[in-house]
């Protein structure tokens, strides 16, 4: 028994450093395994920091792209609605300048279709043949001249007053081509425009006066219009 404690204790003595040698290289493997870890994890840490800058600067990078083109674009509605209003202000002044126009078309002139049935036109009247009567012209349409009226002359002007309106007209009476000829200015109200019911485009002119009354008035002269011997003469013929 004494010999087997012995045997035991000499095992246990001379095994001792080999334990003790083997139990310190593991612990330093230990120590250089956890220090390999934790190098990994800072590592690994830095790579995933290094990754997110990178992210977040591409997404700064995506962010600011995106800034710019909403700019540009922005910038471009911003042209296209200038441009919009552009067209829409030469559009409302075109609109504006055609209603004027037009306006002033609507007043400044007349369509032929709004001219009054039986409108006489200067160059239909004159070198029309006029007839005098002494009696009261009914107006109704005739095929030919009255028997009663008379062929006195022709209607060789018409004189318009400064207003636009008709003031007179001018008829040569009696004389044989062209020579002769006693010329008289009479109103309008006294001449009666009879319709020819042959012709709807022809008429007679009939006056209201006697070739005599009509020889025997002041002649007029052009080159008088505007003097007071004119004036007085016209109105001497017109009452």
């Amino acid at each position: 028994m004494k010999r087997l404690l012995a045997t035991t204790a000499i095992v246990f003595a001379a095994s001792t450093p080999a334990f003790a040698e083997s139990h310190a290289m593991e612990a330093e493997t230990d120590a250089e395994v956890q220090a390999q870890t934790e190098l990994g994890t800072e590592m690994n840490q830095a790579g995933e920091e290094i990754e997110q800058a990178a992210d977040d600067a591409a997404a700064e990078i995506d962010q600011a792209a995106e800034d710019t083109a909403q700019a540009a674009e922005n910038a471009g509605d911003e042209v296209e609605q200038m441009a919009q209003d552009g067209l829409e202000t030469d559009t409302d002044a075109t609109l504006n300048a055609d209603a004027n126009a037009t306006a002033m078309n609507d007043s400044l002139f007349i369509g032929s279709a709004s001219v009054n049935a039986g409108a006489l036109s200067a160059s239909e009247l004159i070198g029309k043949y006029v007839y005098s009567s002494e009696a009261e012209v009914s107006g109704d349409a005739m095929a030919e001249a009255d028997e009663n009226w008379n062929n006195i002359g022709e209607v060789n002007d018409i004189l318009m007053s400064a207003d636009g309106k008709m003031q007179s007209v001018v008829l040569d009476i009696g004389g044989f081509l062209g020579m002769g000829e006693h010329t008289v200015a009479v109103s309008m109200d006294k001449l009666d425009i009879v319709q020819d019911s042959d012709d709807a485009d022809d008429y007679f002119v009939v006056v209201k006066a006697t070739k005599d009354e009509l020889m025997a008035a002041p002649e007029f002269n052009k080159d008088d219009i505007g003097t007071n011997t004119a004036v007085e003469e016209s109105e001497t013929v017109t009452e």
